[in-house]
C-alpha cells in the first residue's frame, strides 16, 4: 500500500483544485484546506496507519504493492489451515502432548489395575440374577462335593446322588450320556460303515465317496445345432459359448451349410486351429457325405487330433440323388448305381456298381461285411431290382 503524494500543495497544507465550467473547461485553480477546527482529529487514512509493510511482511504478502483486500485474503486462508490444524489435533487420541501418568498422578495405576483384574471376589458385586443364573441353587464348592464317580447304567444313566447337588457332577453326567450315545448302544453300534459297492452304490464302477463333483453328461438329444460356415471342405464353427480348447470326448451336432467336395475335410471350431475331419480312423469322409443341410453328430478324438463323424440323420426335405451321382432316384437306362457296405460303427467302407439291363430295372452286386473289422466283401451273386413306372 502507498499514500498519495500531490504535487501542488501550499506550505499550509491546502492543496490545489480546479474550477470548472459546464463545459469542462478549466476556469481557474484555488487552494483549499480544511478549516473545521475539529475537537478530535481522528486518525488519519494513510499507508503507516492502514497497512504498513511489518503487516504485510507478517502475513507474507508477495504483491510489490499491497492492497487492504490483500490483507484480508491472507488472513482468511490462515484461519481455514488454523482451523483445520486445530481440529487434526483435537482428533489425535496418541498422547500429542506425550503426558505421562506421573504428571497425572497416575503413576501407580497398573499396579492397581493389575489388583483389580486378579481379584476373584466378585469386587463388582454381581449376582447370579444380573448374568442369568437366578434359578441356579447356592451350594458349597468345596472339594468334597467335586469328587464324581463314573457309576452308568445300561442305559447310560448316573445315580441321581450323583447328578444332584453340583454343577460338576451335571457335567460328568452330560459328558457320559454323550459317550452312551455315541458308542455300541447307541448310534455307534447302529450305523453301518459305508463301503462302496457293498453298503453304497458306485458310478461306472468308481466310488462316489469323497468331495468333488460327478459331471453327468446329458444325452445327444439335448445337444444344441451350430450351423457351420466358411467354405466346402474348410467349415467354421463358432458355438456360444465359445469353445476354449479342444478336449477327447468333446460332442457336437453341426448342420452343414455347404456338401464337401473332397476326401479332405477340416473343421475350425472358435478359431482354435483346423482338425481333420474322419469317417472312422484317418479316412476322410467321401466327396458328398457331408451333404448340404445335413446335420451331423461329430466328436474330437486326441489320440487322432481329427474330428470323427460318429452319427447323423438326412437332411430335412433333402431330394433323393440320381443313381449315377450314388442316390436311389432314377435316371437313364445306361446310369450306375453306388451300393455301400456300411460296418458296425455307421460308416461306409466300400462301394459296387449294378449293370443297366433295362429301363425299369437293376442289377446290383450283393455285398458282405465282416462283423469284426467292418471289411466289405462284394460277392459273385447279384440282386435284380425293379423299378415300376
Amino acid at each position: 500500500m502507498k499514500d498519495r503524494v500531490p504535487t501542488k500543495v501550499l506550505p499550509n497544507g491546502a492543496i490545489r483544485y480546479g474550477i470548472y465550467d459546464e463545459g469542462g473547461e478549466l476556469i481557474r485553480y484555488e487552494w483549499i484546506k480544511k478549516e473545521d477546527e475539529p475537537i478530535v482529529e481522528g486518525m488519519k487514512f494513510n499507508k503507516v496507519n492502514v497497512l504498513p509493510d511489518e503487516i504485510v511482511d507478517l502475513l507474507g504478502i508477495d504483491s510489490e504493492d499491497p492492497n487492504v483486500a490483500d490483507a484480508f485474503e491472507k488472513i482468511a486462508n490462515r484461519q481455514s489451515e488454523s482451523r483445520n490444524e486445530l481440529s487434526e489435533h483435537v482428533g489425535d487420541k496418541d498422547n500429542p502432548h506425550s503426558v505421562t501418568a506421573e504428571q497425572l498422578g497416575l503413576d501407580g495405576i497398573g499396579s492397581v489395575l493389575q489388583m483389580h483384574v486378579t481379584n476373584l471376589n466378585n469386587p463388582h458385586e454381581v449376582t447370579k440374577s444380573q448374568v442369568g443364573l437366578g434359578v441356579v441353587p447356592n451350594e458349597d464348592w468345596k472339594a468334597a462335593n467335586l469328587a464324581v464317580t463314573a457309576n452308568t447304567g445300561t442305559n447310560g444313566t448316573v445315580d441321581t446322588a450323583e447328578r444332584t447337588g453340583t454343577l460338576i457332577s451335571l457335567f460328568n453326567w452330560l459328558r457320559q450320556k454323550i459317550n452312551w450315545i455315541l458308542g455300541e448302544n447307541g448310534l455307534g453300534g447302529k450305523q453301518e460303515k459305508l463301503v462302496s459297492g457293498t453298503n453304497i452304490k458306485t458310478f461306472n464302477n468308481e466310488s462316489i465317496l469323497g468331495s468333488g463333483n460327478i459331471d453327468v453328461s446329458g444325452s445327444s438329444e439335448d445337444m444344441p445345432t451350430w450351423i457351420t460356415s466358411g467354405s466346402a471342405n474348410a467349415y467354421i464353427v463358432n458355438p456360444s459359448p465359445a469353445v476354449e480348447a479342444y478336449q477327447h470326448g468333446q460332442k457336437f451336432r453341426i448342420k452343414v451349410h455347404a456338401a464337401n467336395t473332397s476326401a479332405t475335410v477340416n473343421i475350425n471350431f472358435s478359431g482354435l486351429g483346423n482338425k481333420l475331419v474322419s469317417r472312422f480312423g484317418t479316412t476322410g469322409p467321401l466327396a458328398g457325405q457331408m451333404a448340404l443341410n445335413a446335420v451331423l453328430d461329430i466328436e474330437y478324438d486326441s489320440a487322432l487330433d481329427r474330428i470323427v463323424i460318429i452319427g447323423g440323420a438326412s437332411p430335412s426335405g433333402a431330394s433323393a440323388l440320381p443313381m449315377a451321382n450314388g442316390g436311389t432316384g432314377s435316371t437313364s437306362t445306361t446310369a450306375l448305381m453306388r451300393v455301400s457296405g456300411v460296418n458296425f460303427s455307421g460308416n461306409v467302407q466300400a462301394y459296387s456298381t449294378d449293370r443297366a439291363d433295362s429301363a425299369t430295372s437293376r442289377a446290383i452286386r450283393n455285398i458282405g461285411v465282416h462283423p469284426n473289422s467292418g471289411t466289405v466283401y462284394p460277392s459273385t451273386s447279384w440282386i435284380r431290382m425293379t423299378r415300376e413306372a
